[in-house]
C-alpha cells in the first residue's frame, strides 16, 4: 500500500461519518416521532391503539343525544296535535270570494279569534267558568262547567268572539284558555243575498245555497287541500247583479209593511241567457249568524230541481207558482216571450253564444208573438212604467187557505230582456182600495222594482214619436 492512501481512508470514513449524523439530525427534526435506521430511511409509523375505542365512545354519545332529541320533538309534536286540529285546519282553509257580475264582492273569508280551554292544566274549573261568565254571559253554565272539568286535552268554547271579547278575556289571565285565530264567512251585502248564497258553519264548511254548491262541485276541496290550506282560491262571479239584489229586497220588504204581508218573493231573470239577476225571499235570515245557523241546521231555499209546467198556455198557472216551482216558472215565461226556447236558469255568468247552445225549442215562435201580446193586454196597469213597456199576468191564488198575490212581468215587450216574478202571501188591501185589488199588490211592486232597476239593467226607455217630439222641443 502506498503510503498516502492510509489518510485518505481515513478522511472519507469521517465524511461519511458526518454525512450521516447530519441526515440523522435533520430526519429527527423533521419527524421526530419516527425513528430513522442507517442511510436516512425511516420506520412506518404504528397507527394508535385505543382508535376503535375512541370512535365506539363517540357513536354511542351521539346515538343517545339523537334518541333524546327526537323524544322531545314527538312531545312536542304530540301536545300541538290535539283532537282539536282537524277542526282547526278545515277552518283555515280559505275559500274563494263570491263576486257579483259587476266584480262587487258578495262573500269574503275574515279572520276572528275562536275561545278555546285546555282542560287538564285548569286548576279550578269552578273559578274558571266564573269568570269566563262575567265576558260571556250567555254561555250555558253547566256546559261550560262540563267542558272545563273533563280531561280531554282540548275543549271549543266559543267561536269567533269579537276582539273586545278576546281583550276581556285575556285579562282575566286564566291558565289553560287560550285563543285560536280561524276563517269565517262575512257577507257585505247583508241579508239581500242571503237566500241565494246561503250560508257556511263554525267550521268555515257550505251547509247551503251557492256555498254549498261550491263545495259539493269541487271548488273548495275542504276534505282534501289540507296541504295546500295557504293556497289562495281564484275569486268565483256569479250572474247576480248587487244593485238589483238589493232593490228587489228592499220593494218586498216595503210592500210586505204596506200590505201586511206575511212573506214576499221575487225572482229577475234574463230572458235571453237564463241568468238569474236578482233573488230574494221574506223573512230572511241573518247572513252574518253562523253560529245560529248551524246550530238552527238551516238551508237556503234556492230552488234547483223543480219540476216544467204541464202546460205551456197555462200563463195563470205559471204565474202563481211558489216554493221551489217559482224559479222554474220563471225560467217557463221566458220561453214564453223569447220566441219558444227554454233556458235551464242559472246563477253563474252565461254569454248569448253560450246561451243559443243550450236552447230548447218548447213552442212555435207565432204562439210566443200571440202570448207576447196577452201579456201586453192583461194585467198590466198597476205594473206599468212609462217608456219601459212592462207587460204580465196578475194572479190571486189560494195555498191552504190563505191567499197569494202573485205578478208574473216582463219588458220590454217588443224584445223581452227581462222577465220578473214578483209574490206576496196574504196581503191586506190598503187603505182606500177594495179588497178584490189584492191581486194588484203584487202588481204595484213589481212596477216599482222595474222602475228603479232598468236602468241598471241597461234597458233605456223608449217613448215613441211622441217623446222624442217632447225631447226636441227642449
Amino acid at each position: 500500500m502506498k503510503a498516502g492512501s492510509a489518510p485518505k481512508a481515513t478522511f472519507a470514513a469521517k465524511a461519511r461519518a458526518s454525512l450521516l449524523r447530519l441526515a440523522a439530525r435533520r430526519a429527527a427534526s423533521e419527524t421526530p416521532s419516527v425513528p430513522v435506521t442507517g442511510f436516512g430511511r425511516r420506520r412506518r409509523a404504528e397507527r394508535p391503539r385505543h382508535r376503535p375505542r375512541h370512535i365506539m365512545a363517540i357513536g354511542l354519545f351521539c346515538t343517545v343525544y339523537a334518541v333524546i332529541g327526537g323524544r322531545l320533538l314527538l312531545w312536542g309534536a304530540e301536545t300541538e296535535m290535539a283532537p282539536e286540529t282537524f277542526v282547526v285546519t278545515q277552518a283555515q282553509i280559505p275559500r274563494p270570494d263570491l263576486l257579483d257580475r259587476n266584480g262587487e264582492i258578495l262573500a269574503t273569508d275574515i279572520r276572528s279569534a275562536s275561545l278555546f280551554a285546555e282542560p287538564r292544566r285548569i286548576a279550578d274549573a269552578d273559578e274558571a267558568a266564573e269568570r269566563l261568565l262575567t265576558v260571556l254571559p250567555d254561555l250555558d253554565r253547566s256546559t261550560l262547567l262540563a267542558r272545563l272539568s273533563s280531561e280531554a286535552g282540548f275543549a271549543w268554547l266559543r267561536r269567533e268572539i269579537s276582539p273586545r271579547q278576546q281583550r276581556a278575556i285575556h285579562a282575566l289571565g286564566i291558565t289553560g284558555i287560550g285563543f285560536r285565530t280561524e276563517k269565517h264567512r262575512f257577507y257585505p251585502g247583508g241579508n239581500a243575498t242571503a237566500q241565494v248564497l246561503g250560508r257556511v258553519d263554525a267550521d268555515n264548511q257550505g251547509i247551503a245555497g251557492i256555498e254549498k254548491y261550491l263545495d259539493e262541485a269541487g271548488a273548495v276541496a275542504v276534505r282534501t287541500a289540507v296541504f295546500s290550506a295557504l293556497a289562495e282560491p281564484a275569486p268565483v262571479k256569479l250572474s247576480l247583479d248587487l244593485r238589483v239584489q238589493h232593490i228587489l229586497s228592499d220593494e218586498l220588504a216595503a210592500a210586505m209593511e204596506r200590505y201586511k204581508a206575511s212573506a214576499s218573493g221575487g225572482i229577475i231573470l234574463d230572458a235571453r241567457t237564463g241568468e238569474v239577476i236578482a233573488m230574494a225571499s221574506l223573512p230572511h235570515e241573518e247572513a252574518n249568524d253562523t253560529v245560529r245557523a248551524a246550530e238552527a241546521g238551516t238551508g237556503s231555499r234556492v230552488p234547483d230541481r223543480a219540476a216544467l209546467p204541464r202546460d205551456w198556455n197555462d200563463i195563470d198557472a205559471i204565474a202563481s207558482a211558489r216554493g221551489p216551482s217559482a224559479l222554474r216558472a220563471v225560467a217557463a215565461a221566458a220561453a214564453l216571450v223569447n220566441g219558444g226556447d227554454y233556458l235551464t236558469p242559472t246563477f253563474l255568468p252565461r254569454t248569448l253564444n253560450e246561451a243559443d247552445a243550450l236552447k230548447v225549442p218548447v213552442i212555435d215562435a207565432s204562439a210566443s208573438d200571440e202570448m207576447r201580446r196577452i201579456m201586453s193586454l192583461g194585467g198590466a196597469w198597476d205594473a206599468a212604467v212609462p217608456g219601459y213597456d212592462v207587460g204580465g199576468r196578475a194572479q190571486v191564488a189560494d195555498r191552504d187557505g190563505n191567499s197569494v198575490s202573485s205578478y208574473l212581468g216582463a219588458f220590454p215587450m217588443s224584445q223581452p230582456r227581462y222577465v220578473v216574478l214578483v209574490t206576496l202571501d196574504e196581503p191586506r188591501s190598503a187603505a182606500g182600495r177594495a179588497a178584490r185589488a189584492a191581486g194588484r199588490h203584487a202588481a204595484s211592486t213589481t212596477g216599482a222594482i222595474i222602475q228603479r232597476a232598468a236602468a241598471f239593467l241597461g234597458v233605456r226607455p223608449s217613448f215613441g214619436d211622441e217623446g222624442r217630439s217632447l225631447l226636441v222641443s227642449y
